[in-house]
């Protein structure tokens, strides 16, 4: 089970209905994973994904949020970190650093199961190095021209 923390309907109310994240109409744990807590949240304006950070530390996250926006951004469909209450992507729960994050379509596959899923996975890797390589050559076009 990968539910370390436990959040009360009431504790996911209070944090959904200080955002602009619709109202909260239902909240259930996810039991795949091996270090965070997650939770399925349901509210009037969409489907999110609750994580509680047991590991890593609230001045540790910022880097994967920052990574998965940019990612979202250039179009690979990756979980979009949603503004809270605080206007901060991170908040806090039960004494643990959280976020909420969109929810994408589809459920969890341990692996592939066929050569289609596989070459999206391959595709998507592919594209992520692409970038990266884009960026680094853009900041050596730029550095170069002393701009």
């Amino acid at each position: 089970m990968a539910i370390f923390t436990l959040v009360s309907d009431t504790e996911a109310k209070n944090l959904i209905n200080r955002s602009n994240l619709g109202k909260f109409i239902s909240m259930q744990g996810i039991t795949n994973g091996i270090e965070n807590t997650n939770y399925f949240l349901t509210t009037t304006k969409d489907k999110y994904v609750l994580t509680l950070f047991e590991v890593l530390k609230k001045e540790e996250i910022p880097f994967y949020i920052q990574l998965m926006c940019h990612l979202s951004k250039n179009g690979i469909p990756v979980p979009d970190p949603q503004i809270l209450c605080n206007n901060s992507y991170i908040s806090e729960l039960n004494g643990k650093p959280c976020i909420i994050v969109s929810r994408l379509p589809g459920k969890y596959e341990p692996l592939p199961k066929n050569l289609i899923a596989l070459q999206q996975v391959q595709h998507w890797l592919l594209y992520i190095y692409l970038l990266k390589i884009f960026r680094i050559i853009n900041q050596i076009c730029e550095d170069f021209h002393g701009g």
